[in-house]
């Protein structure tokens, strides 16, 4: 089973066309948009409070400077 999936990924991989059309493919599927739009908001809003937290790290050390 490992192999057959390494195989189709490097299929995906070499074959630009099939990597679009599969891209396109999953993108239309309303549950995996949904998902995937949440997956994004999350990603997104995790990097803003690492953002927040550096800059305040920043802030705090020129404080005590």
């Amino acid at each position: 089973m490992q192999e057959s999936a390494n195989h189709f990924l490097d299929k995906i991989e070499q074959n630009e066309t099939l990597r679009n059309e599969l891209i396109n493919k999953i993108l239309k599927d309303k549950n995996f948009s949904e998902e995937f739009e949440r997956m994004v908001d999350i990603h997104i809003s995790d990097k803003m409070d690492r953002i927040s937290e550096d800059i305040q790290e920043k802030s705090n050390i020129k404080g005590l400077q």
